[in-house]
């Protein structure tokens, strides 16, 4: 089996959010795919707008790069137009984001992090929000499964795009070796910093949808 992968949203110099979790998506499917290289026949192929950064998993026979331009609704035409006339085919192709091809020869998954846009409009340019909006809504439409990270984003793209309970599939996020900060420790250890104290550590952007007011209020009370 070929199985090709939109990596886009991995191969950002500086990530945040879903770039993070992309990246680290596809260094354990390369892991994984070492591990059962004796006995697995499955290969990827990872399709990029730009030559992969140097932190990416190096390539090996059934770990491939594919660098196809130009960028621009990259989604929409380019990587459609290749991945019906290049050779082989994949067999399934997986969007680390909500944006899958717009027309492809193989069943799409398409991975759905959150549905903030439909919410928290205001915090989008009126382009960017559009653009999330009717994208997501075809690649969720067209998805043979969507992959999504808790049970309310799954009861959320089931209620806004009517798409199929049983073909949502959710997968929690796991923690990445750069954010173990306590491990092998104790808060003993951390000297007066955390000892006796009330904390909470936030490790997202600064947005106002992300609620900050409230969690700083939780601490107070």
């Amino acid at each position: 089996m070929l199985i090709g992968i939109d990596g886009n949203e991995a191969n950002i110099q500086e990530k945040v959010g879903v770039n993070v979790w992309a990246f680290e998506v596809l260094k354990q499917l390369k892991a994984t795919s070492d591990k059962r290289q004796a006995t697995s026949q499955t290969k990827f192929q990872i399709y990029l707008t730009k030559f992969p950064l140097p932190d990416f998993p190096k390539e090996s026979e059934r770990w491939k790069y594919r660098v196809i331009g130009p960028g621009k609704f990259w989604t929409r035409w380019r990587l459609p137009l290749d991945l019906y006339f290049h050779r082989p085919r994949p067999d399934v192709f997986l969007s680390l984001s909500h944006y899958a091809p717009k027309w492809a020869p193989c069943p799409r998954v398409v991975c759905v992090m959150d549905l903030s846009f439909l919410k928290f409009g205001e915090a989008f340019k009126p382009a960017v929000r559009w653009q999330l909006v009717n994208w997501t809504r075809e690649s969720v439409r067209k998805a043979a499964q969507v992959i999504t990270i808790s049970e309310f984003d799954k009861r959320e793209i089931v209620k806004h795009y009517g798409y199929p309970e049983e073909k949502i599939k959710v997968v929690y996020p796991g923690v990445s070796e750069m954010f173990r900060i306590f491990k092998g420790r104790t808060l003993d250890s951390q000297g007066p910093t955390l000892r006796n104290k009330k904390y909470l550590l936030f490790v997202g952007t600064r947005q106002a949808k992300k609620n900050l007011e409230g969690l700083t209020t939780c601490l107070m009370t």
